[in-house]
């Protein structure tokens, strides 16, 4: 009979495959409803998967803390950029935001790194939204970004 540890966390074959797959694209997301052991699935791969892990848990609808989080979460790869996006803000115009994704194609990211953002669907940001479409379509060496939320990211996540 097989010995399980009642306190270890068991994810499923399929999960798991599932999972395998997004270090291999420039995006994932994972979407269900709250209680589906969506953070829970994504924390675990992450340990195990031996990546480098950003990860920003968003707790309100503010633009502002997010991306601020977003900026001081860079700064544990790349200080300068870091400070250099905290005093651009989030883009809201083309020319901003060609500049702000200039600046992260400078970082170099550790080999596998997973920008992981939790609760995505509590931040309603059109431009937020806009940043991570175009920051997903840079396919930035080394970075995998992980969307959690409970709700479709993006309008146009079908092209990405």
């Amino acid at each position: 009979m097989p010995h399980y540890n009642p306190t270890a966390l068991y994810l499923r074959k399929p999960i798991r495959t599932i999972l395998n797959r997004l270090l291999e694209t420039p995006l994932t997301v994972v979407e269900a409803p709250m209680g589906y052991g969506k953070t829970t699935a994504v924390r675990e791969f992450a340990k195990e998967s031996g990546a480098f892990v950003l990860w920003k848990t968003l707790d309100n609808d503010s633009v502002q803390t997010f991306w601020s989080g977003f900026s001081r979460l860079i700064g544990t790869v790349d200080q300068n950029c870091s400070q250099q996006l905290a005093k651009l803000g989030l883009p809201d115009t083309d020319f901003f935001l060609d500049e702000a994704i200039n600046l992260l194609g400078k970082v170099s990211f550790p080999q596998l790194t997973l920008l992981v953002i939790d609760d995505y669907h509590l931040l309603l940001s059109p431009e937020a939204d806009h940043f991570i479409e175009t920051l997903i379509k840079a396919e930035l060496p080394n970075l995998h970004v992980v969307v959690i939320s409970r709700v479709v990211f993006g309008s146009k996540i079908t092209e990405l």
